[in-house]
């Protein structure tokens, strides 16, 4: 264990943070994990679908598209960045946002999502919880900040990473995935955004759990240190449908896609029996990071072993929309005013516990935008 702890040392990771990963990887140590079945198909669409938005030397994490056309992004917080943690690219100009007084205040934002109200939302895992995770809201016209929202530890402990979110049209209710890499607990965040009270609910549920599965990346397994130690991850998309009636759960590796009434994970009555009790087994999926949802009620998922995005109905069936060997990891999505799907690509298998050196050397790292088939 010390040479592991050395060797992350090696490549930036603190020391608690190296030991909380030690804790939650040794679990894995032994169990290996399975491959997982292909469930793509024949894409709608190809390679020449993709169109180049953003080109960034560092690892890209999630993204978000205001009505005006900016993409918001953040700078994926497992590469360690050495620059900005938050970026706005307009007409091809590509800057951190919103100001120098803020950007010091990040501690590791990830998730992104622009509410109906136009306000951009981020949720900062704060170093797997070590530092406290904080959810902000901004003006994306100002970029002044609206909301800035220390969650307590009971909901964001050490060793939690809450890493995406989900935000209702009114942004009076946030939802967010703690993946929970260390702790492996997985669970929901349920913050209202106007009294502040935020709870901690489906904790553990195998649902939102990883099944042993190994994740095979066309940048690399998820696997470590001479396949010692294969990181299998939970609850890591969640996105709320267009009409607000559910929100969608996806754990990376996991092989079904959920989704439970927005109205359950609101009721502050309901017991976690009473939840889990509401929670819907959609149907079949790949392993996933970045999910979203379209008009049609359907759920996109990034297919990450397969460069693809599936669309999977609310009757369970699905297809594969698009695929493309330039799409290295489908880490975040979102629907711009254009109406086309934008694609957050982080690389991930390229950026975990890599030297900066490496990272480096496979940049560039890419927003990638594509317009959809409609219709059968």
């Amino acid at each position: 264990m010390s040479r592991i702890r050395r060797a992350l040392g090696a490549l930036g990771v603190g020391v608690g943070a190296a030991a909380l990963a030690l804790v939650g990887w040794v679990g894995w140590t032994f169990r290996g994990g399975e491959p997982f079945p292909d469930r793509s198909g024949p894409p709608r669409l190809g390679d020449a679908a993709l169109e180049l938005v953003v080109s960034h030397p560092e690892p890209i994490g999630n993204v978000a598209v205001a009505a005006d056309g900016r993409v918001f992004f953040t700078a994926h917080p497992e590469s360690r960045p050495r620059g900005a943690l938050l970026w706005v690219a307009d007409e091809g100009l590509t800057r951190p946002w919103p100001d120098e007084a803020t950007q010091a205040r990040f501690v590791t934002p990830l998730g992104a999502q622009i509410d109906g109200q136009g306000r951009l939302w981020v949720i900062d895992h704060g170093q797997h919880g070590i530092k406290g995770a904080t959810l902000w809201a901004f003006d994306t016209s100002t970029g002044a900040v609206l909301y800035e929202h220390r969650l307590q530890s009971d909901v964001a402990p050490m060793g939690s990473m809450l890493q995406d979110l989900t935000i209702s049209a009114d942004g009076l209710t946030a939802f967010v995935a703690d993946i929970s890499v260390v702790r492996r607990q997985p669970a929901v965040i349920v913050v209202n955004t106007t009294t502040g009270a935020a709870r901690r609910v489906l904790s553990g549920h195998p649902a939102l759990s990883a099944q042993p599965w190994l994740v095979r990346a066309p940048g690399g397994n998820l696997r470590y240190f001479g396949g010692l130690l294969t990181l299998t991850l939970g609850l890591d998309g969640i996105a709320l449908s267009r009409d607000g009636q559910w929100v969608w759960l996806a754990a990376m590796c996991h092989d079904t896609v959920f989704r439970v009434p927005t109205a359950a994970l609101m009721d502050e009555t309901l017991s976690e029996e009473a939840l889990s009790a509401q929670l819907v087994a959609v149907g079949k999926k790949p392993l996933n990071d970045g999910i979203t949802t379209d008009d049609g009620g359907a759920v996109l998922i990034g297919d990450v072993e397969h460069s693809a995005i599936s669309r999977i109905t609310e009757d369970g069936s699905a297809e594969t929309l698009l695929r493309s060997p330039r799409l290295r990891w489908v880490d975040g999505m979102s629907f711009g005013p254009d109406g086309a799907l934008y694609i957050a690509d982080s690389a991930l298998p390229e950026v975990m516990l890599q030297s900066h050196a490496h990272i480096d050397a496979q940049a560039p790292y890419i927003i990638w935008r594509v317009t959809l088939p409609t219709g059968d």
